[in-house]
């Protein structure tokens, strides 16, 4: 299961996880969309602000150019 996850988050180097900006982004992006259809299936539906979905888009922008430039 360990290799499972190296694999989708990235390079394992001795005890730590290489993660990438990009990589930590999109998780949290794909959790943010989640949280609003899982918490409407339990009835107690939470309304996630666009504020919060910009701030991740521009922050995925801003880690893929940081990642062009070096």
């Amino acid at each position: 299961m360990k290799t499972l996850f190296a694999k989708i988050l990235g390079k394992y180097t001795g005890g730590q996880l290489g993660l990438s900006k990009t990589k930590l982004t999109a998780i949290v992006y794909v959790i943010v969309q989640a949280v609003p259809i899982i918490s409407g299936a339990w009835g107690h539906p939470i309304e996630i602000p666009p504020l919060v979905f910009r701030f991740l888009e521009a922050a995925g922008i801003w880690s893929l150019r940081d990642g062009i430039k070096s």
